[in-house]
């Protein structure tokens, strides 16, 4: 009787064992659900392409969430996260204005939240070097200043940069900090040789127009004669398209689900059989019980 007894603890614990082992399994099978679904929207997919430009900023993005309340205002994620275009023709011409650097900086609004974040992300802890971080302090996105708006017309352009650009606005007035997406001329057509001549002469440093963007150099202590313009054909955008993302991550995350799936099977049918064996057991402790209670 006692050896039977012993079997049924022994049953037991390893049901609770594997018990233990598949909430386990269940609960990280809904975070990757959870993954699959922001992957799947919107923000998700913007995160993937973040992800693919710079994995230490993914994983720094993913840190400042977990850590809202070490900071003293909202911490905002990259231009290629946060950030959207309003007008998708134009988004050519907008995207050729950033470097790399500007899709992945994240945008502070405080000098001590710079400095949180900054000692976070470098740390021993984490060791994220990949990662680009600007500050706009008190600045608002209005004390960024458009140039009159008779210059569109004058210059044969159609929109200011900033304006086609969707986003939180801190978010925003880093860019106009950094870039100048404020008093930058956007046009889809080409110029004009004396529109050209109108920009060169004014006090704008940057625009695209057609296919092609510029860039105006200014030397002043040379004179106000000594300027010249770089121009360069802009690409195809990348980042704040439609476009299709990379699928071998979903695949990578459903394949993940499908071996979780399988694992809990596993565990669900060794589960059954240890159930039934110590079933099988105190059914018969119970006959013997029963026997001498009768004896």
């Amino acid at each position: 009787m006692r050896e039977e007894r012993a079997k049924v603890n022994e049953m037991k614990s390893v049901y609770n064992e594997l018990a233990k082992e598949m909430t386990a399994k269940l609960q990280e099978k809904k975070e990757i659900e959870d993954e699959l679904k922001l992957f799947e929207s919107a923000e998700g997919q913007q995160l993937t392409k973040l992800e693919s430009i710079s994995r230490d900023s993914a994983k720094a993005w993913k840190w400042i969430k977990d850590h809202v309340d070490d900071f003293e205002k909202e911490v905002f994620a990259p231009p290629v996260v946060s950030c959207s275009i309003k007008d998708p023709q134009y988004v050519d011409h907008v995207e050729s204005l950033f470097q790399r650097n500007d899709w992945i900086s994240f945008t502070t609004q405080t000098d001590k939240d710079y400095q949180t974040l900054s000692k976070a992300l470098f740390s021993q802890e984490l060791k994220l070097g990949d990662v680009a971080i600007k500050r706009v302090g008190d600045k608002s996105l209005s004390a960024f200043a458009r140039p009159p708006a008779h210059f569109l017309q004058e210059f044969g352009l159609e929109h200011w940069a900033i304006d086609l650009v969707d986003g939180p606005e801190p978010v925003l007035a880093m860019l106009c900090q950094s870039i100048k997406l404020n008093t930058t001329g956007i046009s889809l057509r080409d110029i004009t040789d004396d529109q050209h001549t109108n920009i060169v002469n004014s006090n704008i440093n940057s625009w695209v127009t057609g296919r092609y963007s510029s860039r105006m150099t200014r030397r002043a202590e040379y004179g106000p004669s000594a300027t010249s313009v770089r121009t360069t054909q802009i690409s195809n955008a990348r980042y704040w398209t439609d476009g299709p993302v990379d699928v071998s991550k979903r695949d990578d995350i459903r394949d993940r689900i499908t071996a979780l799936d399988e694992a809990c099977s596993e565990l669900k049918q060794k589960a059954l059989v240890i159930k039934q064996g110590r079933d099988e057991v105190q059914e018969k402790v119970k006959a013997k019980v029963e026997e001498e209670v009768c004896i």
